[in-house]
This record gives structure tokens, C-alpha cells and sequence, in this order.
């Protein structure tokens, strides 16, 4: 997952760097919408996705799972994300802001194991 989240976030931040624009505020508000609103959704995604496929779901049964939880995790993720991308955004330097994301990714992960954990009786193994 790190070869996933690490070089992403990398290219993410510098993306959000050259948006351009307005007051101080007005131009993290910018940031903050295209980070929560654009990167956010897909990027739970994808990790929601990737963990489901490494716990040996198959590809539908992975699409299916996501499907279920999508909405309540990205819901949750508004709780705590904003706030994280406010203090990456406007006090942590460019070169450092994967590193704050990432200490509180290992929470966050934490938090999304949790909430995807299913009994053994509804997985559905690929092998």
C-alpha cells in the first residue's frame, strides 16, 4: 500500500501547490474543496479497494464490498481530513506534507481495517 499512497500523495500536494488565486483563505478554501471534494473520494477508493483485494476478495466481491462502505467512510473521513489538510496546508512545508499525512494515515488505517472487517463466512477467496 505504501507504493500506492506515498508517490500519490507526493504528486497530490505539488498539484494543490499550483492552484493560484484569491486571499490566503480564499485560496485554502480552493485547496481544501479540490482535495476533499476531487482527490478524497477517489483516493478512499482506491484504498478501500486495494485492502479488500489484499485480504484475497476477488475483484467483483472487492467492487461490492466497496460499494457497501464507500459512503460511511468517506463521511467519516470529512470528520478528520479537513482539519488535517488545513494544518498541512498552511503550516507544514511542501517537502514534510506527505509525513504529517502519513503518521495520521497510520490512525486512519487503523480505523479503516476495522470497518472493513467482515466474519469469515462472507469472504469469497480468489484462490
Amino acid at each position: 500500500m505504501i507504493f500506492l499512497k506515498a508517490p500519490t500523495l507526493f504528486i497530490w500536494f505539488r498539484v494543490l501547490e499550483k492552484v493560484k488565486g484569491g486571499s490566503r483563505t480564499l485560496l485554502l478554501a480552493k485547496k481544501l474543496c479540490i482535495d476533499q471534494l476531487c482527490f478524497s473520494p477517489l483516493f478512499n477508493a482506491a484504498i478501500i479497494f486495494n485492502l479488500r483485494f489484499l485480504q484475497h476478495q476477488s475483484i467483483g466481491k472487492s467492487c461490492e464490498l466497496l460499494k457497501e462502505d464507500w459512503l460511511n467512510i468517506y463521511a467519516t473521513s470529512l470528520k478528520i481530513w479537513p482539519l488535517v489538510q488545513v494544518v498541512n496546508l498552511c503550516f507544514i512545508p511542501l517537502n514534510y506534507r506527505v509525513i504529517l499525512n502519513q503518521v495520521v494515515a497510520f490512525f486512519w488505517n487503523s480505523y479503516l481495517s476495522y470497518t472493513t472487517q467482515r466474519p469469515i463466512d462472507h469472504i469469497e477467496q480468489f484462490y
